[in-house]
């Protein structure tokens, strides 16, 4: 029987998130869209752990509702606890996504997990849907 590709979607859906300002706080993916290999947890640690070695493919978006102009606003991929890839953008005077996209080496057991951070004075809120704020996994090679 053929090993089955790890690919998992997970996604915040209870209610929206609130971020303290200047602290990088990892965001709660509560619901999954899809999981293959039950790689994601998302009723504790919102982590994906990975089971075999390889290259993953990881996608993610926050959105922010009611951001500040001209603020800066982060989201990171951490692996293991630690940060391996950050996008930062600037706060407009409506919604606001940051994305970011990248290829991340994996060893079984390493994680990752989806973190953000602002600068805008006040706690904001992250908003929760499928559409909004989401990180995707998808196992590339070994």
């Amino acid at each position: 029987m053929p090993v089955q590709v790890s690919r998992a979607r997970a996604y915040r859906t209870s209610s929206t998130q609130s971020i303290p300002h200047a602290i990088w706080t990892k965001v709660e993916l509560d619901a999954e869209t899809y999981d293959a290999q039950n790689e994601f947890d998302s009723s504790s640690n919102y982590r994906f752990i990975a089971k075999r070695a390889g290259y993953y493919l990881v996608n993610a978006s926050i959105r922010y509702n009611s951001p500040v102009s001209g603020a800066q606003y982060a989201i990171g991929i951490y692996k293991n606890g630690v940060p391996v890839t950050c996008s930062i953008n600037e706060g407009q005077t409506y919604a606001l996504s940051t994305n970011i996209s990248d290829i991340i080496y994996l060893d079984a057991g390493d994680y990752l997990e989806l973190w953000t951070y602002h600068e805008s004075g006040a706690a904001k809120n992250i908003e929760n849907a499928s559409k909004y704020t989401f990180m995707s996994i998808h196992k590339l090679s070994d």
